[in-house]
């Protein structure tokens, strides 16, 4: 085992480790990491390769989601696909936000620039989305009219009705809010140990709250359980930012353990049959299959061959291209999806699986470029960005 990753001061790259940016960038310590030693900054170092992944698992997520909708047999890959990797592309969202936001605010932390910036890079492309979204919806295919329409786009219904189409976009918010809070968990002590127990905690006071909800108030829970089963994800991904940050060894012998007791719990065990449990064990099934990713691809990347090292790079380019348009995706993807399949275009069908995938990835383009062109006015007027400057704004 790799011995003694101390916390050395750094300054993030700009942009470094922020949500929605798919960026690979990471903070650059004072002290080298020891040979072949993995570190937590891998996590940081491949955040877009990350991101890239995660957002093609909820695309074939949705897409299992409707077969086993529309099946009366589902089985085969898809059904295991669905059974043991499921949703979990979304609590790996979250821990990757919750390990970019910690080295934000560690950064820089003025509440006021921290929420405007997250804020203007969540909202401007979701209103630009979920206004074609909720205005199609709600007075060309429903008629509910001007009330009903505020109150979906402002996700009021989200709670009341438990209407949950863009609710990755609710959860974002209600994470930004908590944030200051987990920050001061995470980082209140110079002990990692210390820290560890301290995120566990109140990551199971999270689930203790999902717990009291589905006992006492199952008619809310069900409402709000996207929401309140994956809060722990993202608080324990602040941890994640914090071992990333202060480049902590991975102890890939304990990786390895939990991966087997996590497979061993999901399948011999059919704890996956177990509501709310295999949220959790999918979500440690995918971050652990995740750290086991990035440590090979740095192996590939520092094995001198160039055989692996063209491979390396082909495939981090094509993932963090995924990464860098997460966010455009996974809105214009649930909503195409939607409209299909409530106008009797059923997504079981491959043809219009195709529809909703290709036209996902055209439109996420001009969206992107659209929506930066919104926040540069939104947040620096009519004043001219440099390229360095460019690539801060809009990596969160």
């Amino acid at each position: 085992m790799c011995r003694g990753t101390r916390a050395w001061p750094s300054r993030p790259a700009a942009g470094a480790g922020e949500p929605g940016s798919g960026s690979g960038e990471t903070a650059r310590h004072a002290a080298p990491r020891g040979a072949g030693c993995p570190s937590y900054e891998l996590l940081s170092k491949y955040r877009g390769v990350l991101m890239g992944v995660q957002i093609l698992l909820i695309m074939a997520f949705h897409y299992t989601e409707d077969l086993s909708n529309a099946a009366d047999h589902f089985n085969g890959p898809a059904q295991v696909f669905y059974d043991y990797i499921g949703s979990s592309g979304v609590d790996m969202f979250l821990m990757i936000s919750g390990l970019g936001l910690y080295y934000s605010w560690k950064r820089n932390p003025d509440a006021g620039a921290f929420y405007r910036k997250r804020l203007t890079r969540v909202l401007v492309p979701y209103v630009a989305v979920a206004l074609v979204g909720w205005i199609w919806f709600d007075f060309v295919h429903s008629d509910a009219g001007v009330v009903r329409f505020l109150a979906d786009i402002a996700f009021v219904t989200f709670f009341t009705d438990g209407v949950k189409w863009f609710w990755y976009i609710a959860v974002c918010l209600i994470c930004y809010v908590l944030f200051p809070l987990v920050f001061a968990v995470v980082d209140g002590t110079r002990n990692v140990a210390a820290a560890w127990v301290r995120t566990l905690a109140l990551c199971a006071a999270a689930v203790l709250v999902a717990v009291a909800l589905y006992r006492f108030a199952p008619s809310f829970y069900d409402n709000v359980d996207l929401i309140v089963n994956r809060i722990p994800c993202f608080i324990f991904g602040a941890l994640l930012g914090r071992l990333s940050h202060e480049r902590r060894p991975l102890p890939m012998p304990v990786v390895a353990a939990c991966l087997t007791a996590v497979a061993v719990m999901l399948y011999p065990m059919q704890l996956v049959d177990v509501p709310m449990v295999k949220v959790y064990l999918r979500a440690a099934l995918n971050l652990l299959l995740c750290i086991c990713g990035v440590v090979i691809m740095d192996v590939m990347a520092r094995a001198g061959k160039p055989a692996l090292a063209g491979l390396h790079d082909v495939v981090s380019k094509v993932l963090s291209w995924f990464g860098r348009y997460s966010l455009e995706l996974y809105l214009l993807h649930v909503m195409i999806r939607k409209m299909l399949n409530l106008n009797d275009l059923p997504t079981t069908h491959l043809r219009y699986e195709a529809v909703v995938i290709i036209g996902a990835i055209a439109l996420s383009i001009p969206l992107k470029r659209l929506c930066n062109l919104i926040q540069h006015r939104l947040l620096h007027g009519k004043r001219l960005l440099n390229a360095k400057e460019y690539r801060g704004t809009y990596a969160a």
